[in-house]
């Protein structure tokens, strides 16, 4: 295991990428510090205090990079649709170097607004977008149960130190008692 690959203990941790888990999971142009930044706020909130915590974390940041990442390609999927839709709604064939304003002017000559615009787009990219939303509830769903296992996790910790307290209490009392007991003649 190379020194780069090396786990190095929670309590010694930094707010990087925890190196067992390798690269981050990123596609091509995303932003490698963004995902850090993600990271460190999430072990912040987390605090993971052993190894099932630390994976249960790095869950948690790639499911939510991965919502963050549908919402951002449903936006773009939107905006790719819109010059089709101004065109449709407009009757007039698009190019793609004519700017913002100069849709707003054309549109406005016909009566329109860019939320019909946004409207046809949705028409155009629904059925693809009621499938990124599948996605993005899918990929919730995953990171909530994550959160109930480091819950329980942690419930299941306490449990068991509140456990051994009392039963190291019941066997003081108990070794108390025994020696405190009468002791019978032979």
């Amino acid at each position: 295991m190379s020194t780069d690959q090396k786990i190095v203990p929670t309590s010694k941790r930094t707010k990087n990428r925890i190196s067992f888990f390798g690269p981050p999971p990123l596609l091509i142009g995303e932003d490698h510090e963004a995902y850090n930044q993600l990271l460190a706020s999430v072990i912040d909130c987390v605090a993971p205090a052993d190894c099932l915590e630390e994976i249960w974390t790095n869950d948690i940041v790639q499911q939510t990079w991965d919502i963050i990442r549908y919402r951002r390609s449903k936006t773009a999927m939107l905006n790719n649709a819109m010059p089709n839709a101004v065109a449709l709604l407009l009757s007039v064939p698009m190019k793609k170097t004519y700017d913002v304003e100069r849709v707003e002017q054309l549109l406005a000559s016909a009566g329109m607004t860019i939320d019909q615009v946004q409207g046809r787009a949705l028409e155009f990219k629904l059925e693809q977008i009621d499938k990124v939303e599948r996605l993005i509830t899918l990929v919730e769903m995953r990171r909530s149960a994550t959160f109930r296992e480091i819950d329980r996790h942690r419930e299941r910790k306490q449990f068991a130190k509140a456990l051994r307290t009392k039963i190291a209490e019941i066997e003081a009392t108990e070794a108390e008692t025994i020696t405190a007991a009468p002791q019978l003649p032979d």
